[in-house]
């Protein structure tokens, strides 16, 4: 698991184009599925899974504001 420091070009309801974490950049090449999240206790979040430049998959899920981001494959 990676922890988002920073992202960009993200918008309500859009996906992201360049995610930057401890460990580097992230270009995303393709969006394969987005959606909302709720959790036991009723919190909303959202989720996409997408498919980075170097054809990696990973999740990047919000959840109390805290953005996470796991690789796939």
């Amino acid at each position: 698991m990676k922890r988002i420091e920073f992202y960009s070009g993200m918008k309500a309801d859009e996906s992201p184009r360049r995610i930057s974490t401890e460990e580097g950049e992230i270009f995303v090449k393709r969006v394969i599925e987005q959606g909302r999240t709720v959790d036991k206790t009723g919190e909303m979040g959202m989720f996409f899974v997408f498919e980075d430049t170097e054809e990696r998959i990973f999740k990047l899920i919000s959840k109390g504001g805290v953005w996470q981001i796991f690789l796939w494959s």
